[in-house]
């Protein structure tokens, strides 16, 4: 799993790369797609390691217990319990009369589902990424 710095039109962004490889050896257990963690890093983030260093003590501080952490952003919202990570754009908020009965709302690029582990390793893999610039 690697970040990679990527330039468009709309300014230096960062791209999260996990490779096929890393997904197949059993250690990556993203349940939709990783697009969002992406988005996060580059709307949320923005190379704050302060911000990276509160969600480490919040997730250590989770394990073993019932208890859930969130940190809302102005454009993500990053939850957690103490076995698994949500993210996912804020602009999910529905009210449940919006739905129809029995639909389900998905965007892979506006929610994703992961392993605490899972997520600590992108949150030091981007650390790592950050730090040697």
């Amino acid at each position: 799993m690697r970040f990679r710095r990527i330039a468009g039109s709309r300014g230096t962004h960062y791209g999260l790369r996990i490779s096929a490889r890393y997904y197949r050896s059993g250690k990556g257990a993203y349940v939709h797609g990783h697009e969002v963690v992406g988005h996060w890093f580059n709307e949320e983030v923005k190379e704050n390691l302060a911000l990276l260093d509160e969600v480490e003590q919040a997730a250590h501080a989770l394990k073993g217990s019932e208890r859930s952490w969130q940190r809302a952003g102005h454009e993500y919202t990053l939850w957690m319990d103490g076995e698994e990570v949500m993210v996912r754009a804020n602009q999910l908020e529905f009210a449940d009369d919006e739905m129809e009965e029995g639909m389900n709302y998905y965007d892979e690029e506006s929610l994703s589902l992961c392993g605490v582990e899972d997520f600590l390793q992108v949150v030091a893999a981007y650390r790592n990424f950050v730090q040697q610039k």
